[in-house]
Formats: structure tokens, sequence, C-alpha cells
């Protein structure tokens, strides 16, 4: 294997790692939102930084 193709192969495990840790991101976030027992209405991405919370602490502000 060239180092070039060592490399392209590098590339790809990270991106695959990036792409998990993303998915598992959303996925907690969607848990913590049950957590906090949103209803429909607060429920919205666009209005609550909660999706983007640290993963800290749990976010239940109705702002």
């Amino acid at each position: 294997m060239t180092y070039f193709e060592q490399q392209i192969s590098q590339l790809m495990k990270n991106l695959r790692l990036f792409y998990v840790m993303i998915l598992l991101k959303i996925a907690l976030n969607l848990f913590y939102y049950h957590l906090c027992l949103y209803d429909e209405l607060h429920l919205s991405f666009h209005s609550s930084d909660a999706f983007f919370m640290e993963m800290g602490g749990i976010d239940c502000s109705n702002d």
C-alpha cells in the first residue's frame, strides 16, 4: 500500500468516526428532550439551543 493510499484510508476512518459521533450527539440530544418532557410546541430545533448544548448537563429551559 502506497503512502497516498494509507493517507486516504486514514482519512476515511476519521470521517467515519466523525459521522458516528455526530449521530450519537443527535441521538443523545433527542433523549435529553425526552427526559425534559417537552411537548410538541417546545420540540423545536429552531427556537431552542438545547440541540447544540454542551454534554455537561441537561438544559430544560423553555426559551
